[in-house]
């Protein structure tokens, strides 16, 4: 297994100090590496920070992939998140969200890979909703959130295909894993939204969806974090 893979095991896994050293260690082969892959291991490396909740850190390395250049939209997700989190920068956060969601739909993509499409689609709207709230539109924040919740409803399926490209770059082969991970994220993501929102009661079905959908345990543990958050810790 390569040091990249590694790392992302052990991010999804819920093991972040075991995945930020590996991409450290990606990170250390310098100019052996091309700019493609210091681009990958930057934002993996913020994301295994974001996930101790080293923000500050964090920033530095998806700022370095930003600047670099990152196709896939990867990065701009991640700095999305992180101004969110921050509540810093909400005009900066909605224009990485759209970025990101334009530069994931132009990747060319299978038939197969339409449930992987709208799932990442459902996570924009959801990232939309939290920097609407926080510019203080409510009413437009509130339309973007059914918009996510919709849009994930129809997305998901009862057994996805998995032949996903971005599952084999994960997992090395094809893998349902991925598409189970995706609805627990994208679950999370709503969850956070309509907690900005003030609609906890709802909130908590999106946030349980993440913690049972999650068979490897980074979004299982955030989930019961913000189950914790707003004291509705939950189990089936």
């Amino acid at each position: 297994m390569t040091l990249l893979k590694q790392g992302l095991e052990a991010e999804l896994a819920g093991r972040p100090v075991e995945a930020e050293d590996c991409f450290r260690k990606i990170l250390a082969l310098g100019a052996k590496l091309d700019q493609e892959s210091q681009v990958r291991a930057l934002v993996c490396l913020s994301d295994a920070l974001c996930d101790q909740d080293r923000l500050a850190e964090a920033k530095g390395y998806v700022e370095a992939a930003l600047t670099m250049g990152d196709a896939t939209g990867s990065g701009q997700g991640t700095m999305c998140d992180l101004l969110l989190a921050e509540m810093s920068d909400p005009e900066r956060a909605l224009h990485l969200a759209e970025e990101a969601m334009q530069r994931v739909t132009a990747q060319p993509r299978s038939r197969e890979d339409e449930t992987v499409r709208a799932m990442f689609l459902a996570k924009y709207w959801a990232r939309k909703t939290r920097a609407l709230v926080q510019l203080g539109q409510l009413s437009e924040a509130r339309s973007a959130v059914k918009t996510a919740i919709e849009v994930m409803e129809n997305a998901r399926v009862p057994r996805p295909a998995s032949g996903s490209k971005a599952a084999e770059m994960v997992f090395g082969r094809p893998s349902d894993v991925f598409h189970h991970l995706l609805t627990a994220a994208v679950s999370l993501y709503i969850g956070e939204a309509l907690v900005a929102l003030d609609a906890d009661d709802q909130a908590v079905n999106y946030f349980a969806i993440a913690r049972d959908t999650d068979p490897k345990g980074k979004y299982r543990i955030a989930a019961i974090k913000e189950l914790e958050k707003i004291g509705r810790l939950v189990w089936r």
